[in-house]
């Protein structure tokens, strides 16, 4: 619940009279006394860009101040960027003073440049008869420097959580370390115990296991195949069998040439199916069983030499 006045401020060159509202706040308006203002330029709402701040200076007479002048100023709060509408509540600190308070407007842009609107506006503050004692009138008094505060205090919240969670990821690399350190530590009770019970073989022994001085066959040993005393390695059987099965068998994913006379036990045949020579004479039929394009009958081919008959 807010007790709201609202002005237009037009943004010129040139000095105009303050607009006298005719606003009364009062000291007991508490958190309620709120001050609406819309910018324009001319007649046209004046848009704020995101960063745009604009400050309102509010100014009282004081016989404690320099000059004896009171200054507050407010960030106003952007209610509408669009259609320029910006507000701010008074603060506790100025519903102390009774009597007639100047306000001006002014906006700072994001890029450094700034302006007077030239928009001045009074508004007056009297004294509720509830109020035995209202709050101090403070003769100076900045916004920005309670947002600072908050900044601060928010940035501290952060660096102490921060705090705390590299706490808890140092002790994650802690326990880490002492879990790899364990697994380490497990790995070499292991080993030597592997080695008390004798599961290790001295070098000289796990040389002449593993054929360190014994006498084994030359690739053309192997491939000739005419010893049986000579140990062959992995590689020496593996080039044996290449030797031994070289142009015995067809490929059956290379592309070859098989040269003479060949007999096929079931005839010519690809994928399962026979098929027609270039030479001789063979019978073939083609039935609905061998092609579903075929409803009834038969397709008969015949080969005789070069010619081929359906």
């Amino acid at each position: 619940m807010f007790k709201t006045s609202e002005e237009i401020i037009v943004i010129q060159a040139e000095a105009t009279t303050p607009i006298p509202t005719g606003v009364v706040f009062w000291s007991h308006d508490k958190g309620t006394a709120k001050l609406i203002i819309q910018l324009k330029k001319g007649h046209i709402n004046q848009t704020l860009s995101q960063g745009t701040i604009v400050p309102i200076l509010l100014e009282f007479n004081s016989d404690t101040a320099a000059k004896g002048k009171g200054r507050h100023i407010y960030h106003a709060v952007i209610e509408n960027a669009l259609e320029g509408i910006v507000s701010i509540v008074l603060e506790d600190n100025i519903l102390g003073y009774v009597g007639r308070v100047d306000g001006s407007v002014y906006i700072e842009l994001p890029d450094s440049r700034s302006l007077d609107t030239a928009g001045r506006f009074t508004f007056d503050i009297k004294r509720s008869p509830i109020d035995e004692d209202v709050p101090e009138l403070e003769d100076y008094y900045w916004q920005g420097f309670s947002e600072i505060n908050k900044e601060f205090v928010d940035m501290k919240k952060k660096l102490d959580k921060a705090i705390i969670d590299f706490g808890d990821e140092k002790n994650d690399i802690v326990q880490e370390f002492h879990r790899k350190f364990t697994e380490v530590n497990t790995a070499l009770t292991d080993a030597l115990t592997e080695f008390e019970k004798g599961n290790f073989y001295p070098k000289p022994e796990a040389d002449e296991l593993f054929f360190g001085d014994a006498d084994l066959a030359t690739e053309e040993e192997a491939e000739t195949g005419d010893s049986d005393q000579k140990l062959m390695t992995p590689l020496r059987v593996f080039q044996a069998i290449v030797k031994w099965t070289k142009d015995k068998f067809v490929s059956m994913t290379e592309n070859e040439t098989v040269l003479g006379i060949k007999n096929f036990a079931n005839g010519l045949q690809v994928g399962g199916r026979n098929v027609l020579s270039q030479k001789g004479e063979i019978v073939f039929d083609h039935t609905s069983e061998t092609d579903s394009s075929i409803q009834s009958g038969i397709v008969r081919f015949k080969r005789y030499g070069d010619w081929i008959l359906v």
